[in-house]
C-alpha cells in the first residue's frame, strides 16, 4: 500500500511536468524548430482562444505546485538517498529539452550578442545587434541566429551582464556554428548539468536530502532555468560554490573567487560579499574585522574588474551595471511610471537610497556584533535580497525569484516556509505574466504575490509571539 502511494505521488508529478511540457513538444514535431514562434498563440501554441489558453496553464499550474509539495512533504518515502534524488532530477530535467522558450526570448538575446562577438568580431559592450545589422546592412536570412538577437526585445541594447556570461555566450555560439536550434539545445544541455550541480551542492552544504529535493524539483528552476535557459541558473552555480567553499572548507580566497565570477554574471550578488566575508572573520575581534573587511573588499573588486579588461575600451563598459535600472516591467514601478514617468524615477531613486541605508546598518551591526551566526546571517541576506527583488528592481521579471534558491538550505525553519510560499504563490500566479497588453493585471499579479508574502510574515509573526 505504502509502495503504491509513493509511485502516485512521482507520477502525478510526472505528469504535471509532462502537461507543461506537451504542447512544445506538438510544436516541435509541426515546425522542427524552437524559433518562429507566434507569442499570440501562448501555452498551447496553437490557435484555441486566449483565455482558454490562459485557463487551461492555471490548471496545469495549480496541477505541478499541488505535486511539488506533496512530494516535498513526503520526500523520505519517495529517495531513499542523495543519488536516486539526482537520478530523478535528471530525468525531469532532460524533459525540459523540448520546452520551447515561449516564457520569455531572452535566450536569442544571449545567442545574437555571442554570435556579434564571435562571427562579426565585435565588442558587444559597445555595439549592439541592431546598430551593427543596420549600419552594415547585414542579410538575415543568411544567420538565423543574428536575426532572432535583432527582433529581440533587447536586440537595441549592448550587453547587460558581466564578462564571464558574455564568454560563455560567445563559446556556445561558436559551438553551434551560427544555428540558433543547435545554440538552444547546447544551453538547455549545459543548464542541465548545472543544475544537478546545484542540486548536489544544495545537498552537501544543508547536508539534508530534504533541501536537494526542494531545489532540484522546484518547478520554477526547471521551467525558467533548463526551459527558457535563464543565466540565473549559472549565477546560482557559483553562488552555491561559494557558499560551500565558506560555509565547510573555510576558504575564503576560493570562496571570494567564485562569489566574483557569479557577479561577472549577474552584479546582484555583490551584496552578498559581506555576509561571507563577516562569516569567515566571525571569530576576530572587531578592530582586526574591520581592517581585514577592507582588504578583502579591495581584493573582491580587483578580482571581479579583471574579466572586463577583455573587453575594455574605455570606463563605459561599466554602464552595463545601470542599463536596466532604466526600464520598467511588472511591478509597481511600471504601474506607476505610465501615471507619471518623472515621478517613477524620482521615487525609484528615493526607495534605493533607503535600500542602501538599511543594507550599510544591517552590515554595520552585523560587524559590531559579538557573536556572528550563519543562520542568523543569512536570515538576514535573504530579508535583503527579497527585498531588493520586489521594491528595489524596475525591470521586476518572475524568474529573479529562483535567486533565493541560493541561500534557502541555510535559513531558519520559519525562513524556509516563507521561502517555499513565495515558491508556490509564483508558480500560481505564473499565468498572469502573459496579459503583457494590460499593465494593471499586471500590477495586480505582483501586489498578489505581495500579500501573500506580507501575509506569510504576519502569520509567522503571530506564531512566535505565542509560542514566548
Amino acid at each position: 500500500m505504502e509502495k503504491n502511494k509513493i509511485l502516485k505521488e512521482k507520477f502525478i508529478y510526472i505528469i504535471s511536468i509532462i502537461l507543461f511540457v506537451l504542447p512544445s513538444c506538438m510544436y516541435l514535431l509541426r515546425r522542427h524548430t524552437f524559433v518562429f514562434f507566434d507569442k499570440e498563440k501562448f501555452f498551447l501554441q496553437n490557435n484555441t482562444n486566449f483565455y482558454i489558453q490562459e485557463l487551461i496553464f492555471l490548471i496545469v499550474m495549480l496541477f505541478i505546485t499541488f505535486s511539488y509539495v506533496n512530494l516535498i512533504k513526503n520526500y523520505a518515502n519517495n529517495w531513499k538517498n542523495i543519488k536516486k534524488i539526482l537520478l530523478f532530477v535528471f530525468l525531469i530535467s532532460l524533459v525540459f529539452i523540448f520546452v520551447t522558450p515561449f516564457i520569455s526570448s531572452d535566450i536569442y538575446y544571449y545567442l545574437g550578442t555571442g554570435r556579434l562577438a564571435e562571427k562579426y568580431n565585435q565588442n558587444p559592450y559597445y555595439v549592439s545587434i541592431k546598430t551593427f545589422v543596420d549600419e552594415n546592412k547585414i542579410d538575415l536570412n543568411k544567420d538565423s541566429m543574428l536575426r532572432e538577437g535583432y527582433n529581440n526585445l533587447w536586440g537595441d541594447t549592448t550587453v547587460v551582464y558581466g564578462p564571464i556570461w558574455s564568454i560563455i555566450c560567445t563559446l556556445i555560439s561558436k559551438a553551434s556554428l551560427g544555428n540558433v536550434d543547435v545554440g538552444i539545445i547546447a544551453f538547455k544541455v549545459m543548464n542541465i548539468f548545472i543544475n544537478i550541480i546545484n542540486c548536489y551542492l544544495v545537498y552537501k552544504i544543508s547536508r539534508r536530502e530534504k533541501y536537494a529535493v526542494i531545489y532540484g524539483l522546484n518547478p520554477l528552476i526547471l521551467i525558467d532555468g533548463v526551459g527558457d535557459m535563464h543565466n540565473d541558473l549559472f549565477m546560482i552555480f557559483l553562488v552555491l560554490l561559494s557558499i560551500y567553499m565558506i560555509v565547510r572548507k573555510n576558504n575564503i580566497i576560493l570562496s571570494l573567487v567564485f562569489l566574483s565570477l557569479a557577479v561577472n554574471v549577474k552584479f546582484v550578488m555583490i551584496l552578498l560579499l559581506p555576509f561571507i566575508v563577516l562569516y569567515y572573520l566571525r571569530k576576530e575581534s572587531i578592530s582586526r574585522r574591520i581592517v581585514k573587511c577592507i582588504l578583502y573588499g579591495i581584493a573582491f573588486l580587483i578580482i571581479t574588474f579583471l574579466p572586463f579588461l577583455i573587453y575594455m575600451q574605455d570606463f563605459s563598459i561599466f554602464t552595463c551595471m545601470f542599463v536596466q535600472r532604466t526600464r520598467f516591467a511588472n511591478g509597481i514601478y511600471a504601474f506607476l511610471c505610465i501615471l507619471n514617468s518623472d515621478l517613477t524615477n524620482i521615487l525609484k531613486n528615493v526607495a534605493l537610497g533607503i535600500f542602501a541605508i538599511i543594507y550599510f546598518i544591517v552590515c554595520l551591526k552585523i560587524l559590531l556584533s559579538k557573536k556572528i551566526v550563519l543562520k542568523d546571517l543569512m536570515n538576514k541576506f535573504f530579508y535583503i535580497i527579497t527585498g531588493f527583488i520586489f521594491f528595489i528592481l524596475t525591470n521586476y521579471q518572475i524568474w529573479y525569484i529562483i535567486w533565493l534558491s541560493s541561500i534557502f538550505m541555510l535559513l531558519s525553519a520559519k525562513n524556509v516556509r516563507i521561502y517555499l510560499n513565495i515558491q508556490k504563490t509564483i508558480l500560481i500566479t505564473y499565468p498572469f505574466v502573459f496579459f503583457t497588453a494590460d499593465i494593471y493585471v499586471e500590477l495586480t499579479f505582483y501586489i498578489f504575490i505581495i500579500f501573500v508574502l506580507m501575509n506569510t510574515y504576519v502569520r509567522m509573526f503571530k506564531k512566535t509571539k505565542k509560542a514566548s
